[in-house]
This record gives structure tokens, C-alpha cells and sequence, in this order.
């Protein structure tokens, strides 16, 4: 009879040592989160635009709408203001002039 060993799924399947390897995954993790970030900042852009048209809509809306419209357009705004200073912190670029 004859004994076979099974490979292990613990086992290194790469010959990479496991400190490169955490630091590949960093890296795909780190441009996983910009395009995130930027999908994110694209969709708070759109809220804004879409909470600024309902706000400026006239008679169109009723009042108390657009008054959450007005006041969601200003959060959003600053929000995005905020995404656009971190975004130019962490690329390193010269800090916003107002």
C-alpha cells in the first residue's frame, strides 16, 4: 500500500515570500479604494446637482421639500468640498485657495 501526501491549502502556492505578497495586496487595496473613492465623489456630485435643481425648482415642489433640498445641497456641498481636500492631501497636491 501506498501513502500519499495531500497538499495542504495552507501551503505556499507561489514562491513570492508572504511579505511581498502583503504588500501586492496593499497596493491592489489602495487603487481598489481611489476608484472607489472617486465613484464615491462622482455620486455625491450627482446628489448635489439633483438636490440643487429640486431646490431651485419653483412652485414645482412644495415648500417643505424644497427646504430638505436646500439644506441636503448645502451638507452635499460641503461634503464634496471636504472629499476634494482629502483627495489633493493624500496625492499630494498644493492645498486649495478660496
Amino acid at each position: 500500500m501506498t501513502v500519499h501526501q495531500l497538499p495542504s491549502p495552507f501551503a505556499a502556492t507561489t514562491a513570492e515570500p508572504l511579505s511581498h505578497q502583503m504588500i501586492r495586496v496593499r497596493a491592489e487595496a489602495a487603487g481598489i479604494a481611489v476608484a472607489h473613492i472617486a465613484e464615491f465623489t462622482d455620486a455625491v456630485a450627482a446628489a448635489l446637482a439633483q438636490a440643487e435643481s429640486v431646490a431651485d425648482g419653483g412652485e414645482a415642489y412644495s415648500v417643505g421639500v424644497r427646504e430638505v433640498a436646500r439644506q441636503l445641497a448645502f451638507r452635499l456641498e460641503e461634503a464634496a468640498h471636504t472629499l476634494e481636500v482629502l483627495r489633493r492631501r493624500e496625492a499630494g497636491l498644493p492645498a486649495m485657495r478660496f
